[in-house]
């Protein structure tokens, strides 16, 4: 029941440099690493069920038909507020416990066009209004590393399904939140783009200002090569120039109360960010407190 180490056989990474692998640039390599992937990706989750991370599998995929592009072979869980045709689209509450899209958002139609496999539909807040993931309806979403704790919210599933390697990458949604805390939570990284970046047609909403989706890993190449498709951009191969970034933090009110062995982990990494150039500016925010 423990979350499998990064030496487990079923354990798997593919980044857009590991796609361009000589075993697998051909159509029939591309097809039969992606039967892989497939087949890893259903043994993990039933392996994990105990995780409550899904509300939909789809278990019937031939991933002999889907195309051969950028993403073939990778695994990807969807929130289960962002429409894919075919699977169901519940956002966490009973009342759409019926409602199967006939159309794929336009971000997830990208995806598939490049080869993703779309394995299922994850747990999620219901209506995408918390931070814990704690379903009434569906049931609770446990954190791999610890399933006496959640696995925050408000994608939770999400989240979960990526540091329990069920599958590669997810595509979640975030409001205030819901991408970054369980990606924290759950040690994944979760990355929230700028409004417009991506299609945000599709998708439950919350707020029509405020919502976007994006993608959640465990490594950096799969979160830029993502976003390269679902930006429909160039891939950003270039590292940025450090030395411009000006970084500031809120001690007062985000380290008010804050859990020793956090703040001792987050100046561990200001202090990383200030070797590399970055120059860390202190400040205090508290009228954000009464947002």
């Amino acid at each position: 029941n423990q979350v499998p180490s990064t030496n487990s056989p079923h354990n798997y990474k593919m980044s857009s440099s590991d796609n361009t692998d000589s075993n697998i640039s051909t159509d029939d390599g591309k097809a039969e690493f992606a039967a892989l992937a497939y087949s890893r990706s259903l043994n993990k989750a039933e392996q994990h069920s105990d995780l409550n991370i899904f509300t939909s599998i789809d278990k019937s995929i031939d991933v002999t038909l889907l195309p051969k592009g950028r993403l073939s072979g990778m695994t990807i869980a969807l929130k289960d507020s962002i429409h894919s045709t075919g699977l169901p689209n519940t956002a966490g509450t009973p009342a759409l416990k019926n409602f199967i899209p006939t159309e794929d958002a336009p971000a997830i139609k990208r995806l598939k066009d490049e080869g993703a496999i779309i394995f299922g539909k994850t747990n999620m807040h219901e209506l995408a209004f918390g931070i814990t993931s704690n379903n009434a309806h569906f049931g609770a979403v446990r954190n791999p590393h610890d399933r006496s704790r959640f696995s925050g919210g408000s994608s939770g599933g999400s989240a979960a399904a990526v540091a329990a390697r069920i599958v590669q990458a997810a595509i979640a949604g975030d409001t205030g939140g819901s991408i970054r805390i369980p990606s924290a939570l759950c040690g994944a990284i979760g990355f929230r783009p700028s409004p417009g970046r991506y299609p945000d047609e599709g998708i439950t909403p919350i707020s029509l200002t405020r919502d976007v989706i994006g993608p959640v890993s465990l490594n950096m190449s799969d979160i830029t090569l993502l976003d390269s498709v679902l930006a429909a951009r160039p891939e950003i191969t270039k590292p940025a120039n450090l030395t411009d970034l000006r970084l500031g933090v809120a001690r007062d009110p985000y380290y008010i109360d804050l859990n020793p062995e956090i703040a001792t982990a987050m100046d561990a990494a200001l202090g990383t960010l200030r070797s590399k150039g970055v120059t860390i500016v202190e400040m205090c925010l508290p009228e954000i407190s009464e947002l």
